[in-house]
């Protein structure tokens, strides 16, 4: 319940941002209207990374439209818990890190380069590769299964040990049966994220 407060406020403190009417609407649309809702009633990491997901947007969004350092200060652990709790979650921070990138670089709007965005969107890069890889070192010691066995997606997907293999296989797994059957949904699905992350 916790987690699905948690993404229903973040939601409406986005929506906000675009739009102070938006924001109660937002609110109930993800808390009572949204599969989270049902994700609550479960002790599952579903709400709980949803709610991180979207702190950690709130928060890299504070810090660079209003140069708030407490935006980065609970933005990006916001961002690298979300990693932790769902394998999916190294693509969406990633793809958080692209979107910021692309930003800074003044490319939808042909402004100047933002420095700023830019560096923050490579430190946000490298720090969620570095999480991804501690985390996983960490279940290779504690475990002792080699190397990505403990990876949730890459058990659920029986991928090879590629880090970035299970994490898309976990991402598409609800709408193919294998991830072969994925074929262009990657793609896809990566370009949307990051063109709705600049629109």
């Amino acid at each position: 319940v916790l987690g699905t407060w948690g993404a229903a406020v973040s939601a409406a403190f986005l929506a906000r941002r675009i739009d102070t009417r938006y924001g109660i609407w937002a609110l109930w649309l993800v808390g009572v209207g949204s599969p989270v809702f049902f994700y609550s009633f479960i002790t599952m990491a579903h709400t709980l990374a949803a709610a991180a997901a979207g702190l950690g947007f709130l928060g890299v969004t504070r810090w660079l439209d209003d140069k708030r350092w407490t935006g980065l200060a609970f933005g990006v652990p916001a961002l690298l818990i979300t990693l932790l709790l769902r394998s999916e979650g190294t693509v969406y921070v990633l793809a958080v890190a692209c979107a910021i990138g692309l930003l800074g670089l003044g490319i939808p709007r042909k402004r100047k380069v933002d420095w700023r965005a830019i560096g923050s969107a490579a430190g946000i890069g490298l720090l969620a590769v570095a999480t991804y890889f501690v985390d996983t070192r960490i279940d290779h010691a504690l475990t002792g299964i080699g190397g990505y066995g403990m990876n949730p997606a890459t058990i659920a997907s029986r991928s090879s040990a590629n880090p970035l293999s299970g994490s898309w296989a976990s991402l598409f797994r609800p709408f193919a049966s294998t991830w072969a059957d994925a074929g262009m949904a990657v793609p896809i699905a990566a370009l949307a994220i990051i063109l709705g992350a600049l629109a």
